[in-house]
């Protein structure tokens, strides 16, 4: 006798991208997933400026990177100045956005401006300072997509 076949699988039930994307980092530790930052532009810290003004840049620059899970911790030292502590809820994102600002001129200098004959470097103060919480002098350990582009270099 001929037996009835038996209904195919169902395949596997996909996360959506929202629900991936809030999932959060649960086996990561949270200092694994917090950056601090320092050397912010002039323009944020003016004396002139509203203090929420910080906290908003912060904010708004980050949040480009990823969700923030909860919101940025700003201290302000006479020494070092500003500095900011925000927990990405995906230690992805602080790795993105570690990579991406780590070291980057932070004057927000119009296209081109390179290029310009009175184009100088920034100095150290004019560049943002961005290290992981779990370890500030050590770099964070790579994305894939870094890994995979240092693979491709070599």
């Amino acid at each position: 006798p001929i037996s009835p076949r038996s209904p195919p699988a169902a395949p596997p039930e996909e996360k959506s991208a929202e629900e991936e994307k809030s999932s959060v980092d649960a086996d990561v530790a949270p200092a694994e997933r917090t950056i601090t930052i320092r050397n912010f532009p002039k323009e944020w810290t003016a004396a002139s400026a509203p203090s929420s003004a910080l906290h908003s840049h912060i904010k708004d620059l980050l949040v480009k990177f990823g969700e923030l899970d909860g919101f940025p911790v700003i201290s302000k030292s006479s020494e070092t100045g500003p500095c900011a502590i925000v927990r990405f809820v995906r230690r992805s994102d602080a790795v993105g956005a570690y990579e991406y600002l780590n070291g980057r001129d932070n004057r927000n200098l119009p296209r081109g401006a390179k290029w310009s004959a009175d184009y100088k470097p920034p100095a150290e103060s004019e560049r943002f300072c961005v290290a992981f919480a779990t370890s500030p002098s050590a770099p964070p350990m790579r994305s894939a997509a870094s890994a995979a582009s240092a693979a491709l270099a070599a």
